[in-house]
């Protein structure tokens, strides 16, 4: 079988040695492309990527990656009011990904991490979100509610697309 993961990450400020936003994306466990705040580009880390797609879908991946940083700054500010946080340095997380196994069959994953715990998670089965930590309960009856259910929409997206 193999796996395919994405971290994304995002620090409330600067002065780690961390950038403020970061993804890096994973096959098998191996890094095989990476964006951060710094270098504000998408790009292969891998011989296999980088001979597979051309400037175009880095391009993509680039417009796509910064789009997606000012929202997960802005997640992190949510977050630290949710624990009553005003400063110092915390860090929001996403990391979901996919298992091909050998039988064809598939299995995603998706979890929300806060300050190095889990905040969040999908269950795939029940297609709903399940905070993990008390201050994400707010978001996942907003998520789980009849009008949004996010959860079906992401455990689609994990395992079929």
């Amino acid at each position: 079988g193999h796996t395919l993961r994405y971290l994304y990450t995002a620090v409330s400020e600067k002065g780690s040695d961390l950038p403020e936003f970061s993804i890096v994306g994973y096959v098998d466990d191996r890094e095989f492309m990476n964006y951060n705040s710094e270098s504000r580009l998408a790009r292969p880390v891998t011989q296999w990527m980088e001979k597979n797609e051309g400037p175009e879908y880095w391009e993509g991946q680039t417009q796509t990656a910064k789009g997606t940083e000012p929202v997960f700054r802005y997640n992190v500010g949510t977050v630290m009011s949710r624990f009553n946080q005003t400063g110092g340095i915390h860090s929001f997380q996403v990391m979901y990904g996919c298992k091909l196994r050998d039988d064809s069959t598939t299995e995603g994953y998706y979890q929300y991490g806060y300050d190095g715990g889990e905040f969040m998670s999908l269950d795939t089965q029940r297609e709903i979100w399940i905070p993990t930590m008390n201050e994400a309960q707010i978001t996942t009856q907003r998520w789980n509610s009849p009008e949004i259910r996010v959860g079906e929409r992401d455990k689609n997206y994990l395992e079929n697309i």
